[in-house]
């Protein structure tokens, strides 16, 4: 019976070619470009002071989220291909203690001013365009 040995060298270089190959796989095909994107989120002209604005791209796999600061503007520092993005306004999550019937989490925060339909991508129908570079966008929530 023929035996292989693999000294720890190969195994090394055995490994890196393997990741090598499946990285090398996994691109979208899309250009991605440094992006400084911000902007503010109003509602009724009034800025909205917490919570989180969340951006998904029409094809759903580029995005991402920014705490809003206390007068409603956001800063998100990541990464986006340029093109059009769905705008969600999520409400803060907050901690609640447990009972003897329920366990100890967080829940999201009751909010006046941002409305059901906007919190979710799908139903808040705003749309943005990221272009790449800087974008400095206005989410009006009406």
């Amino acid at each position: 019976m023929n035996r292989i040995h693999i000294t720890a060298p190969r195994c090394v270089l055995l490994a890196l070619s393997v990741v090598s190959v499946a990285v090398a796989g996994c691109g979208s095909g899309q250009t991605v470009v440094d992006s400084q994107i911000r902007g503010k989120v109003t509602y009724q002209g009034a800025p909205v002071a917490e919570g989180t604005v969340s951006l998904v791209n029409e094809a759903g796999n580029a995005g991402g989220q920014a705490p809003l600061k206390s007068d409603g503007t956001f800063e998100l520092d990541k990464r986006l291909p340029p093109g059009q993005y769905l705008v969600a306004v999520l409400p803060p999550m907050v901690e609640v203690p447990g009972t003897a019937t329920t366990a100890p989490g967080k829940v999201t925060k009751e909010v006046a001013n941002i409305p059901y339909h906007y919190r979710s991508s799908t139903t808040s129908q705003i749309k943005v365009e990221v272009d790449g570079g800087e974008s400095d966008l206005k989410i009006e929530m009406k």
